[in-house]
């Protein structure tokens, strides 16, 4: 082949690719979809590496009638890691939450199947038989006869007749809350973790100061580390409570971790400050930085609070020691609704990339039948949110609360909704994992499941027994009023820092 043809060979494929690039992006499925079948067939090397058998394939789902994509091909995708493939799973997944936003749930499904060959998070929520197995969890619809109490109150080292004596020995502790501010100026969303942490903290008569551990005010960071010393030399702090520490915020930029590391350690040396590392979401920290879960211990802090009790072997005797495992204090809004008014049950949540298997769940759940409503509530965007009080007041009109709890990891997490949902009155049915079941009873205080079967079968079953509901319902809630609120946390974490 001449030169000139092999150049003009390769501007007519350049053309081709580029036209169903364009076609593909613009959504012109059919264009698109002619287009790249032609590049597999003609030039298969070009095709693999343009992922041709994932594009086909989602072209087919995406012009299929949704009276047929039952039958539509997919899981055709084979593996290709690479930057291009990514991207087109990424901007499937996307699509998926639009389809599921329109109530286009099989074309939801299709799409999530297609990827779960090629994207882990959607591949492990499928695994084990989650369309197809059912578990031991349906046994849980009726009362166990030999619940034994969770593990957590073994491990908490405080018993009930001393939590009131430790908060009394403490009242009027000073406590410096070095914490991120996800909604300050949303005067609706005063409910997050940070802020329970103080609230339940000045309730229990501890003087709570507060700085923020992103930024001082504006936009720079210059001087931030100046401005904590100052800060605990006027506020003279017995305990330090630092958020994220060395995992987000400025702790965790070049040139001012090992800074304030320095500083807390110096603290800690000259005048017996208690420093306290808090992790929001320890199961992150364990997968993606575990060298990070304990580092400067012993050094910059004394102990490290996070409630992800599914980590708690990791590290040595010493390191295992220093783990103050349990969820900050919970309380919502008290709803304005009575309870159980909607006969269904309910998901109030966001479905995001970080917790991909939501996404799953709300497609399979719908194309099932299962009598669930997906109610997308209290999502980071502003545009989005609701209140704290409408986000309470949804989780105690339906009758079944349903929790997701995994991660992206494969990780199954206590979730705040474990705690939220039966606080305000509501029966709580949630994926199964070893995080609720350290502070919570199946069975007594949930339902727990594991696949799409057990859910099929379970929530039917529990919206059909009133009597169960209202059980479960009562119990959950005296269990996590009593333990979840604040005592019980401010004292065992006390009692650790202090003996």
């Amino acid at each position: 082949m001449t030169t000139e043809l092999a150049g003009l060979r390769q501007a007519l494929v350049t053309d081709l690719v580029t036209r169903a690039t364009g076609a593909y992006q613009a959504r012109e499925w059919a264009s698109a979809l002619d287009l790249f079948r032609y590049i597999a067939d003609t030039y298969p090397a070009i095709g693999d590496e343009l992922s041709c058998r994932l594009i086909i394939a989602r072209c087919e789902i995406e012009l299929a009638d949704p009276a047929v994509l039952e039958n539509c091909e997919s899981a055709t995708a084979r593996p290709r890691p690479s930057s291009h493939e990514a991207a087109l799973v990424h901007d499937i997944k996307l699509r998926a939450i639009e389809c599921c936003r329109a109530a286009d749930f099989r074309r939801a499904s299709r799409l999530l199947r297609l990827i779960a060959t090629v994207d882990g998070p959607i591949g492990r929520c499928y695994a084990d038989g989650m369309l197809t197995r059912r578990s031991d969890c349906v046994g849980y619809l009726r009362p166990p006869t030999d619940a034994a109490p969770p593990r957590f109150l073994d491990d908490l080292g405080v018993d009930d007749r001393a939590v009131a004596a430790l908060l009394a020995r403490h009242r009027g502790a000073r406590v410096l809350f070095v914490r991120r501010y996800a909604y300050f100026n949303n005067p609706a969303r005063q409910h997050e973790s940070q802020d329970r942490l103080t609230r339940a903290a000045r309730d229990r008569g501890l003087i709570v100061h507060e700085m923020n551990a992103t930024a001082l005010p504006g936009p720079a960071t210059d001087g931030y580390v100046a401005a904590l010393r100052q800060t605990i030399e006027a506020f003279a702090p017995q305990v330090i409570i630092y958020d994220e520490l060395f995992m987000s915020g400025v702790s965790a930029q070049p040139g001012h971790g090992e800074a304030i590391a320095s500083l807390l350690e110096d603290e800690r040396r000259r005048r017996g400050v208690r420093v306290v590392k808090a992790y929001t979401d320890a199961w992150y920290v364990a997968t993606y930085t575990p060298e990070n879960l304990f580092k400067h211990l012993g050094r910059a802090y004394d102990l490290v609070q996070h409630c992800h009790p599914a980590i708690l072997d990791r590290g040595t005797d010493a390191e295992k020691a220093a783990v103050f495992c349990y969820p900050v204090p919970h309380f919502v809004p008290t709803p304005t609704v009575e309870a159980g008014t909607v006969p269904r049950a309910g998901f109030v949540g966001s479905a995001t990339l970080i917790n991909i298997s939501r996404l799953v769940w709300w497609a399979e759940c719908a194309c099932a039948g299962v009598p669930l409503d997906f109610i997308e509530g209290p999502v980071h965007p502003t545009e989005q949110q609701i209140s704290d009080l409408d986000y309470a007041n949804l989780l105690r009109a339906y009758q079944l609360a349903v929790n997701f709890t995994e991660r992206p990891t494969g990780a199954r997490i206590l979730t705040g909704r474990a705690l939220e949902a039966p606080l305000v009155g509501s029966a709580l049915v949630e994926e199964d994992g070893p995080d609720t079941r350290y502070f919570m009873s199946p069975g007594v205080h949930y339902v727990p499941y594991e696949t799409l079967p057990d859910l099929c079968e379970i929530v039917p079953a529990l919206l059909a027994d009133a009597p169960r509901r209202r059980q479960l319902a009562a119990a959950g809630q005296a269990w996590t009023s009593r333990y979840f609120t604040g005592d019980h946390f401010w004292a065992g974490l006390l009692h650790r820092l202090y003996g």
